[in-house]
């Protein structure tokens, strides 16, 4: 086993606990709400492993896609998820069935590679994904319980690498390679999503997400820096600003997609990949309720990754999952509570 070199800045959030050997190049990676499943995009397989308190075991191989799986998700109230692949094929698959090597519906529109597939969790009732076809689509569930696509966004110039929801389910984020940021809002009286902002930005981006509904934080790829943005009304309109920078490590080092960044409010930490490090960020309110950043823990992959790290995080927080391109392992990495926090 590769270890990688974790460096604890004043406490070590999370510690490798397990790992498991995986030659196959797996960018996708998803463990279900009650840590009981894991599957893993496998190149073009999808790999089912049971787990169990923090160890893995593989029960079954899913192969139905043709390219390379980039995103996995799972709808946890319905027991299904979904995968999305190189050849614009997203598919979705019942948690009991899938050994049967049977999907229950493809999810037909896009044209190009699937990259970003995110939900309205927890009501499980809109899907939402990104695509190199430069658009945005919204599925929604029909009465005869099969996904159609409602609504289509076509205001990005280049490939869709990115999407994020906010905690209140009424705003959308989406970035790409076309140096902007797209700001979706529900109407709710339409039924419909349209573009309310859109944000120029010096340097596309793998990696953005809400921390609250009123501030989200984007990744300029391979930066030294995340940059905030906070909404801010002025009487007449309130637009996202930016607002300050935080520095993390991983500048200047190649970067892959495919690993979102990830918020947990159950363990208050916000997670970054960038370059070949993985930033584990804790998430706090001062008296006037401002969001402060505190960059606690630093994993390095080392540079023979290329950047090809991948992973996820359990609903919980307390499971962190990864697969990188060095040690060609799926690594569990578990939370680590300190004195502070148990008191």
């Amino acid at each position: 086993m590769i270890d990688p070199q974790s460096e604890p800045l004043f406490s070590q959030k999370y510690k490798l606990q397990y790992s498991i050997k995986q030659k196959d190049y797996s960018r996708a990676l998803a463990i279900n709400k009650a840590n009981s499943m894991l599957i893993v995009g496998q190149e073009n397989k999808i790999a089912i492993y049971q787990f169990k308190q923090g160890e893995i075991k593989e029960i079954g191989k899913v192969r139905k896609h043709l390219n390379s799986i980039n995103t996995l998700i799972f709808i946890n109230q319905q027991n299904k998820f979904i995968s999305g692949c190189c050849n614009s094929k997203i598919y979705l698959w019942s948690n009991f069935q899938c050994s049967q090597q049977k999907f229950i519906q493809e999810l037909k529109g896009h044209f190009e590679c699937i990259n970003c597939l995110i939900l309205n969790e927890p009501f499980d009732d809109l899907i939402i994904s990104g695509s190199d076809d430069q658009t945005i689509k919204f599925w929604q569930q029909s009465q005869m319980n099969s996904w159609v696509c409602i609504q289509t966004i076509k205001e990005h110039f280049t490939s869709v690498n990115t999407l994020a929801i906010n905690p209140e389910r009424n705003l959308i984020i989406s970035c790409g390679e076309d140096f902007q940021i797209l700001v979706i809002e529900y109407l709710n009286l339409q039924n419909t999503w349209y573009v309310k902002q859109k944000i120029h930005v010096d340097q596309e981006s793998y990696r953005i997400n809400f921390i609250n509904n009123n501030l989200f934080v984007f990744q300029p790829k391979c930066g030294p820096t995340l940059y905030v943005y906070e909404n801010i009304n002025n009487g007449l309109i309130s637009e996202f600003i930016k607002t300050k920078e935080i520095s993390v490590h991983g500048e200047y080092q190649i970067c892959r997609p495919f690993f979102p960044s990830i918020v947990n409010r159950k363990k208050n930490v916000f997670i970054n990949k960038n370059g070949y490090c993985l930033n584990i960020i804790s998430l706090s309110q001062d008296k006037q309720e401002t969001e402060e950043f505190r960059l606690k823990q630093v994993i390095h992959f080392g540079n023979q990754t290329y950047g090809r790290i991948f992973g996820t995080l359990s609903d919980d927080g307390e499971y962190l999952l990864i697969w990188d391109y060095q040690s060609k392992e799926i690594q569990v990495w578990i939370y680590n509570q300190t004195e502070n926090e148990q008191e």
